[in-house]
C-alpha cells in the first residue's frame, strides 16, 4: 500500500523539523561556553566594583574612625577607670547618668546616631567597649534606639 502525497509532505515536515532540533541543540551547546565565559566576565567586574567600592568605604570609616579618635579619645577613656564591680541583686531598677550633656537633640525612638560606649558586667569586668589599642575604634551607628539590637537597659538608658 503507497502513502498518499500528503502523507510523505507530513513525513518530510517531520523529518525536517527533527534535523532542524538536533542541529539547534548542537549549536546551543557550542554557544553556550561562551556565554558561561560572558557570565564569568560580568560577575568578575561587579566584584572588582565591589570590592572598591567596599575597600573606598571602609578607608572613609578609618580617616572618621581616626579623627574622632583624635577628638574625643582623651574625654572617653577617662570613663574606663569608673568601671567598677556592683551587686546585681541589689539593682531593682535602671538608674540613668549623663555623663557629658551632648548639643545635639535629645535622642527619641527614631532619632539616628553613633555612640561610643563600655559594657562591663557585675564583677567590674568589661566586656566590650569603644576602646581598643590606645584608641577609639568606629562609633556604633543606630538607625534609632527602638530599631536597634542591644543588650537589656541600653536602649532605655539613652531615650
Amino acid at each position: 500500500m503507497a502513502t498518499t502525497k500528503g502523507q510523505r509532505i507530513g513525513i518530510w515536515v517531520i523529518a525536517g523539523m527533527m534535523f532542524l532540533g538536533t542541529v539547534g541543540g548542537f549549536v546551543a551547546m557550542m554557544v553556550a561556553p561562551g556565554n558561561e565565559a560572558k557570565d564569568q566576565a560580568a560577575f568578575k567586574k561587579a566584584q572588582d566594583e565591589y570590592t572598591k567600592a567596599t575597600d573606598e568605604r571602609k578607608k572613609k570609616v578609618e580617616a572618621q574612625s581616626n579623627e574622632l579618635s583624635q577628638k574625643y579619645y582623651g574625654k572617653f577613656s577617662e570613663f574606663s577607670s569608673r568601671v567598677s564591680a556592683f551587686e546585681a541583686g541589689d539593682v531593682k531598677e535602671l538608674v540613668k547618668e549623663d555623663l557629658v550633656e551632648g548639643e545635639g537633640a535629645e535622642v527619641k525612638d527614631d532619632t539616628k546616631l553613633a555612640v561610643y560606649y563600655i559594657g562591663w558586667n557585675a564583677k567590674g569586668e568589661i566586656f566590650d567597649q569603644s576602646i581598643a589599642d590606645g584608641k577609639l575604634k568606629a562609633p556604633l551607628n543606630m538607625d534609632g534606639p527602638a530599631n536597634t539590637a542591644v543588650i537589656q537597659g541600653w536602649k532605655e538608658g539613652l531615650i
